[in-house]
């Protein structure tokens, strides 16, 4: 019932989702702070792990709790990277 075949091919997922969000954030000038790459990762791990309960399905929802968390932290990462390069990004369409 998971959706990725690999480690591998969810880290893949997890690089090309991040970069799409952050130039997403940064068309939307949105801007990377300290708590967006501490707290925010935390607290979307604890919610795929406890809230919606990975606990059950062992040592995998483990793994996807982590990866769900990481992958926000590339993400605002990544937007940081962006406002420090100051890329020319055109918007996204609504």
């Amino acid at each position: 019932h998971f959706s990725y075949a690999s480690l591998a091919d969810h880290l893949e997922r997890i690089n090309l989702y991040s970069e799409l969000g952050a130039k997403e954030l940064y068309a939307q000038q949105k801007k990377c702070r300290w708590y967006h790459l501490v707290i925010l990762p935390f607290a979307r791990f604890l919610k795929s792990y406890l809230l919606q309960a990975g606990w059950r399905d062992g040592f995998p929802g483990v793994v996807i709790s982590v990866f769900s968390g990481f992958g926000l932290f590339v993400r605002y990462a990544k937007l940081k990277e962006i406002w420090k390069k100051g890329e020319k990004i055109e918007s996204f369409p609504d």
